[in-house]
């Protein structure tokens, strides 16, 4: 018993010995937050690094691994997998897709909120502790990339405008039904996202938009897998990612109206989801003036319809029905002459 108990002690002082161990032992170069260096790079002191690493060794490293590669010893039963955070690129960074690195704030929100339908819980870190962890994160990258990289910049950060329809249901479900047009004849999301609605209404609302002709899929109410610039340490290329189902699946950015609506206005970064901020700008301006609707909002509305209507029964039957309706080749009603394509059930129309 006693020899047992000694044992036990000194297994326990080792692996006290180990999480108490320096990881630096000098300053790192780092990109610096804007303002901080007229280079753009600053010093981080080794002890905030080595607090930071050991708060993320007792948080983190089960999951992303010592190294930050994504391979920590929890890290083979989770899907999706952890994130190689030696890259330094990030989906829901709060920047405009492709222009950046996340800025320390969004960071902080990432670590604290979670990621919705992932093993990245959230995380309650202390004040003192999470700048501290944040820097290590940020050191954690490889060299020449993210934070270590000579040509890294601080992406556009995503503004987000008080939401307009606030309290007001009725303009809410208003907003939705412009957001539904705007989702399937405008952006056509439903080219990686599913659709939600019959052929005749994206038809129609192609016409009442005045955007051309729709061009249907036998796929069009299904998710598509999608390439993305992320890949898994000791895999070859890079994962395909499958957009979510907002009927079905967790919006693992949050479920909150502003929430949404950041990942729509900035894109998911490294993967095909694109910045609609930049695609609806003008629209953007002009409804911050007074004029007209903002269509990132109109988006989110429609998006959160859907998101709380997954438990009706009656929207699952309409779906298969609309399903059902692609072994019927489309014809456009208005139309002499069309092309159709016995291949795929649907028709194109020119």
């Amino acid at each position: 018993m006693t020899s047992r108990w000694i044992g036990t002690v000194l297994i326990g002082a080792s692996l006290m010995g180990c999480w108490n161990q320096d990881r630096y032992f000098e300053d790192q170069v780092l990109l610096a937050p804007e303002g901080v260096s007229e280079t753009g790079f600053s010093y981080v002191n080794k002890d905030v690094l080595n607090l930071g690493w050991r708060v993320y060794k007792r948080n983190c490293a089960a999951c992303h691994g010592d190294l930050g590669d994504g391979r920590g010893y929890a890290a083979p039963g989770l899907n999706p997998p952890p994130r190689d955070l030696r890259e330094g690129v990030f989906k829901f960074g709060g920047v405009i897709a492709g222009t950046g690195l996340p800025h320390t704030e969004d960071l902080e929100r990432i670590i604290r909120e979670g990621l919705h339908g992932t093993p990245m819980l959230e995380w309650d870190t202390p004040e003192g502790q999470i700048e501290p962890l944040i820097w290590f994160i940020k050191s954690l990258s490889a060299e020449g990339k993210g934070w270590r990289s000579a040509d890294a910049e601080l992406g556009e950060r995503i503004s987000i405008p008080e939401d307009p329809y606030a309290g007001d249901e009725a303009a809410q479900a208003a907003a939705a039904v412009r957001g539904s047009a705007l989702y399937h004849a405008d952006a056509t999301c439903w080219k990686c996202h599913p659709a939600y609605e019959s052929r005749e209404t994206v038809w129609q609302q192609a016409i009442d938009l005045d955007v051309g002709a729709p061009q249907f899929a036998a796929d069009m109410y299904e998710s598509k897998p999608k390439e993305s610039k992320y890949a898994v340490a000791g895999q070859p290329g890079f994962i395909s990612i499958l957009p979510p189902d907002f009927t079905l699946d967790e919006i693992r950015s949050g479920d909150q109206g502003e929430q949404i609506y950041r990942v729509i206005s900035a894109g998911v970064n490294g993967t095909a989801m694109t910045s609609w901020q930049e695609f609806y700008v003008d629209a953007i301006e002009a409804s911050a003036k007074g004029a007209g609707n903002d269509p990132i909002w109109d988006l989110t509305y429609f998006i959160l319809q859907l998101h709380n209507d997954t438990s009706s029964v009656e929207s699952i039957k309409e779906r298969n029905g609309f399903r059902e309706s692609l072994e019927t080749p489309w014809v456009d009603p208005n139309a002499e002459d069309t092309a159709t394509d016995d291949s795929t059930g649907t028709d194109s129309v020119d």
